[in-house]
């Protein structure tokens, strides 16, 4: 239970915070939004960090295409009722 309270507690100061920087126009899903991604667990970080780094690798080495050809393929694929 402790660990919810501090979580609880860091996410008050941080919407109070970003209401008294001027962002009091965001909404609540979006302060927690904000707030979640500066506070990962570890475990998230160190995941989300090696999911970057892998995407930036294959770009690098020329395994993307756009997404538009993406989007355009998938709609022309059987079995999607589409086409």
């Amino acid at each position: 239970m402790a660990v919810i309270q501090q979580q609880i507690e860091s996410f008050h100061r941080f919407a109070k915070s970003r209401a008294k920087d001027g962002d009091s126009d965001l909404t609540m899903d979006e302060l927690y939004d904000l707030w979640r991604a500066e506070n990962l667990p570890p475990e998230e970080l160190a995941e989300s960090l090696a999911s970057l780094e892998r995407g930036l690798a294959d770009a690098a080495a020329g395994r993307i295409q756009p997404a538009r050809d993406v989007i355009d393929e998938l709609r022309n694929s059987p079995g999607t009722g589409s086409a």
